[in-house]
């Protein structure tokens, strides 16, 4: 995707089905939870 050698349409999708398989998900959630705590620390 990053070469324009597929087409993202296409691509992207299966990339993004991949990534929440190995759990993005819990890491967005991770990362949000902390940014949190940090702006009402601030």
């Amino acid at each position: 995707m990053n070469t324009g050698s597929v087409d993202p349409a296409e691509m992207l999708p299966k990339a993004i089905e991949k990534l929440k398989a190995q759990g993005l998900d819990k890491i967005i959630a991770e990362v949000q939870k902390q940014l949190d705590e940090w702006r009402a620390s601030k």
